[in-house]
């Protein structure tokens, strides 16, 4: 672990999870690296906390309508240990993040992607 990645305690995030109506039955870590930490909450969702603004969230909420792309449950700020950290919580979809592989694509390979989600 880096000195700059978020790690929390389960029991707050649990506490966090039931201040904001969401309830669940089982919490891990999942990932973790210098910009996020995501938590797999009952093997159905993602929880991901950043320090800084989740780029991704705008990104999904342009998308929202398409069937394939995980839906953002509940998003906002939240404050641990006095550190204010973004959060959001969306579908766990097993794989990689399409926008985190879009730059390994050949250019190609960007715009039928591209076709396909217009």
């Amino acid at each position: 672990m880096t000195k700059n990645e978020i790690r929390l305690d389960l029991n707050e995030i649990l506490v966090f999870l039931k201040d904001i109506n969401f309830t669940s039955d089982k919490i891990e870590l999942f990932q973790s690296n210098n910009r996020i930490s995501d938590y797999l909450i009952d093997e159905r969702f993602i929880l991901r906390f950043s320090k800084s603004t989740l780029n991704e969230l705008a990104k999904l909420e342009k998308v929202q309508t398409i069937s394939c792309v995980p839906k953002i449950y509940v998003s906002g700020e939240a404050i641990f240990i006095e550190i204010r950290l973004h959060f959001m919580i969306t579908d766990f979809v097993f794989g990689t993040e399409l926008f985190s592989e879009i730059p390994t694509l050949t250019s190609d390979q960007q715009k039928v992607i591209g076709r396909e989600i217009a």
